[in-house]
């Protein structure tokens, strides 16, 4: 296989390697858990995916025109197609595993392999060069084809699970792509007459020594694919992150889609919450059920009836601060007993908490 004095293997845009130990992955040199690319995938605004072929189009449509001629020779014509391969970058560049590499090393392998060894047709470096521009104008449709598939796998079938381990995920996972309806929608998506959507990735496989990540002196022994279709990058994550059950999940409080590592299907992510930095979304999530769920007791129904009530005769001055304030007080006194003394919540604290009984002991204590 031909490579220029720039070796291509230094740039990813034409190939994907991991590296594998555990339930993590290893690219570009840092450690994920498994499951990261595809979950960070569905972060993307659909707006931004949905223009990304559309935005490569120029690139592709530069380098189709390149191929037809067999190579140019003029630097006008080279430096314009690099002009439209740094737009195709910054399309992609919103979108994993893209934004975690180096946008730097992929414009200086353009330029190294178009600019400066000035690739010929006819020769062996053409040939090569020609077969990862194919896998290269793939990428928009691997993309786009998979953040559908995975957007559609976690919304109609994975939020619907209650444990997520792996025999369930795998499951889950397999009928889905049985169903008639979910084949159909396969058959639709845009390119899939020129890049096939399996849920069998192809890749080369190989194994590794590495240090361990937390130990200098110590040495694993780590799996090594390498992919040239972007597709099989993603289902791949896909598929190993549900091998150590791990999946994307939607929280239902930010909106945005995170990575669950244990059986528990759990409704919220440990992000910061939007309605309030001070707290998680997990967090304010959990305050928002208790909220909920105090609402709706018969305890908590009546505790919040009964101190509206006291706070609306305050601004209206029917009763001073003084009766407003022990009114509130001795409320969440029978509250609290109400809470702890069922027998006391089913005959008793009803009555203590109506208006004219409630006001009278107030007013007596008051007089003490």
């Amino acid at each position: 296989m031909w490579k220029c004095e720039y070796n291509m293997s230094d740039a990813y845009l034409h190939h994907m390697e991991l590296d594998i130990w555990k339930d993590q992955v290893s690219f570009n040199q840092k450690w994920y858990p498994a499951g990261t690319f595809v979950t960070e995938l569905l972060n993307v605004p659909s707006e931004k995916v949905d223009q990304i072929i559309p935005r490569c189009g120029a690139f592709a449509k530069a380098i189709t025109v390149w191929g037809e001629k067999g190579g140019w020779n003029t630097q006008r014509e080279l430096e314009e197609m690099e002009t439209s391969f740094r737009g195709f970058i910054d399309a992609l560049w919103c979108c994993p595993p893209f934004c975690y590499m180096s946008r730097g090393k992929e414009i200086e392998g353009f330029h190294k392999v178009f600019l400066e060894c000035g690739v010929k047709a006819g020769t062996e470096e053409y040939a090569f060069v020609t077969g990862c521009i194919y896998r290269v104008l793939g990428i928009p449709y691997h993309i786009l084809n998979f953040y559908t598939i995975a957007e559609n796998l976690e919304r109609n079938i994975y939020a619907r699970l209650r444990r997520r381990d792996e025999a369930v995920l795998a499951w889950a996972t397999a009928k889905c792509f049985e169903n008639k309806d979910f084949q159909k929608m396969l058959e639709a998506l845009p390119g899939v007459e020129h890049y096939p959507i399996s849920l069998s990735p192809k890749f080369e496989f190989c194994y590794n020594f590495a240090t361990f990540p937390d130990k200098a002196n110590s040495i694993i022994f780590l799996q090594h694919p390498a992919f040239e279709q972007l597709f099989d990058f993603y289902v791949f994550d896909l598929l190993n992150g549900i091998h150590n059950g791990h999946a994307p999940s939607k929280c239902q409080n930010c909106g945005k889609y995170y990575l669950t590592t244990s059986a528990h299907a759990s409704k919220y992510c440990d992000g910061i919450a939007p309605q309030d930095a001070n707290y998680t979304c997990r967090q304010y999530g959990a305050m928002k059920n208790q909220k909920d769920k105090n609402v709706s007791h018969p305890v908590y129904r009546i505790f919040n009836t009964r101190t509206g009530t006291i706070r609306t005769h305050y601004r209206r001055g029917k009763i001073s601060q003084a009766l407003c304030d022990m009114a509130l007080k001795l409320a969440a006194e029978y509250r609290d007993k109400a809470l702890l003394d069922s027998a006391y919540a089913a005959d008793g604290y009803a009555r203590d908490m109506e208006q004219e009984t409630l006001y009278a002991e107030v007013r007596r204590r008051l007089e003490e």
